[in-house]
């Protein structure tokens, strides 16, 4: 096993609402093995931001699913993240081929990000139970 982590897939969709705060969504993969998705891009007080993946609880708080514990590590996801989000902005004010593909570093990373079902319908769990 690999002593860092790298994002080496990332896809991200710009959020089509007029929220000014929720930008967008993304989903990364780790060392061509881990698939996170539900990232959140958000704008905040002081910039952009990515928000790991979150469940309200019962309180009507929020709690990470998953999280880096390494400061480095949300760092690096941060910035490719972000990268990949002006990228598709970008791509979608000029009218340009890649809006909505992926910049994953891997074939492999890139065939399941393309081949992932994003739809609310189901969790990914409920069949696996």
């Amino acid at each position: 096993m690999p002593d860092t982590l790298h994002v080496t897939g990332c896809r991200v969709f710009l959020n089509q609402t007029e929220d000014d705060r929720l930008k967008g969504f993304a989903s990364i993969i780790l060392n061509n093995e881990f698939a996170v998705c539900d990232l959140k891009i958000i704008r905040g007080n002081k910039g952009l931001f990515v928000a790991m993946p979150s469940r309200r609880r019962r309180d009507g708080s929020f709690h990470d699913v998953a999280h880096p514990i390494v400061p480095s590590l949300r760092e690096h996801i941060e910035a490719v993240v972000l990268n990949e989000y002006h990228q598709q902005l970008d791509a979608q004010k000029n009218g340009t081929e890649g809006y909505g593909k992926s910049m994953a570093g891997s074939r492999q990373g890139s065939e399941f990000l393309d081949n992932m079902d994003y739809g609310m319908e189901d969790d990914g769990y409920t069949n696996r139970r």
